[in-house]
């Protein structure tokens, strides 16, 4: 009896564990494409412009960042680098 209730006690919590980990994985890939959409965004609004400010390539960066720690490259990677190579100019305020 003590076996069987441990047994249906161990389902549970390996039910709930992998319910949490769908859940988590949900979050990270949700989190992914919010950052790429945003570096899209950022990327072409700044090459519209031709330069980008300071703080705007701090942000820029920042993401790139969490988006690079999260295990997603590739396009977005090329799209930084040219990013990086725009002016700094202070925008019109």
């Amino acid at each position: 009896a003590v076996l069987s209730v441990l047994t249906y006690v161990m389902r549970k919590v390996v039910k709930r564990l992998e319910q949490k980990t769908k859940e988590d994985n949900a979050v990270q890939l949700g989190v992914q494409a919010i950052l790429r959409d945003r570096l899209i965004q950022s990327y072409n609004h700044h090459v519209e412009k031709g330069f980008c400010a300071i703080h705007d390539r701090d942000n820029v960066l920042n993401m790139y960042k969490q988006y690079h720690n999260l295990g997603v490259n590739g396009v977005v990677d090329k799209l930084i680098d040219e990013l990086m190579t725009l002016p700094i100019k202070e925008r019109d305020i």
